[in-house]
């Protein structure tokens, strides 16, 4: 019989015992048992199944009702959304005049710079730099019975032109015109004369009746040139 077949017909007969036999043990260096070593690595990976602990679901965040992102422990106005304009956020609430000025930001050339209101572009919300030459007060009625009372004239000058026209600043200050002499202007002109003769002949008029009123005011402003 071939070496081969008898060696399969030999494994044949022998197979049922083999498989009821327990599993050679192999001894390591160090008196290592190799079977307890792997029985003990197997308990480990149980164990780390067993420990590995399910994630966390977060808590629900604090309660913002207005939605403003500011929660409503620190909310001022938990019912009014804060308009995120850089004034006062942290507080919560809306601040539709951040500096008070009485004009609403949305119209408010200046928001964060309150106007000065002093009769002059009061409406645009920005503070006028306090002028050269400051505009008179006026309380009087005019010929025809109008009432007028505020500031009526402006003179605008740069500093640099006043501090080099010193006569000319003082004559910007201390020239005021009676408000009934203008009215009494603004007629003739109504009148029809409006021409530059016109004018040049009412300015004449006007100092011939008041010269002492005009030369203190050149005098003032001579003085100051000196």
């Amino acid at each position: 019989m071939h070496k081969s077949l008898s060696l399969a017909i030999a494994l044949a007969f022998l197979a049922p015992s083999l498989a009821d036999a327990a599993p050679p043990s192999v001894d390591l260096p160090g008196g290592i048992d190799l079977d307890e070593l792997g029985k003990q690595h197997a308990k480990k990976g149980k164990k780390k199944k067993k420990g590995k602990a399910e994630p966390e679901t977060p808590p629900p965040p604090p309660p913002d009702g207005d939605g403003d992102g500011v929660i409503d422990a620190d909310d001022k106005c938990p019912e009014e959304a804060e308009d995120q304009d850089l004034f006062e956020d942290e507080d919560g609430c809306p601040d539709p005049d951040n500096d008070g000025d009485g004009i609403n930001d949305a119209q408010d050339d200046c928001p964060f710079e309150a106007e000065n209101v002093d009769g002059w572009d009061d409406d645009d919300g920005c503070p006028e730099k306090e002028p050269a030459i400051k505009p008179f007060l006026i309380d009087a009625t005019l010929m025809d019975g109008t009432k007028v009372k505020g500031k009526v004239i402006r003179i605008v000058a740069t500093d640099e032109f006043l501090a080099a026209n010193p006569a000319a600043a003082k004559l910007f200050e201390v020239a005021k015109i009676d408000i009934n002499d203008i009215s009494a202007q603004n007629k003739l002109i109504a009148d029809g004369e409006d021409g530059s003769d016109d004018i040049d002949r009412h300015v004449a008029a006007w100092i011939g009746k008041n010269r002492e009123t005009y030369d203190s005011w050149l005098d003032a402003a001579r003085a100051a040139a000196e």
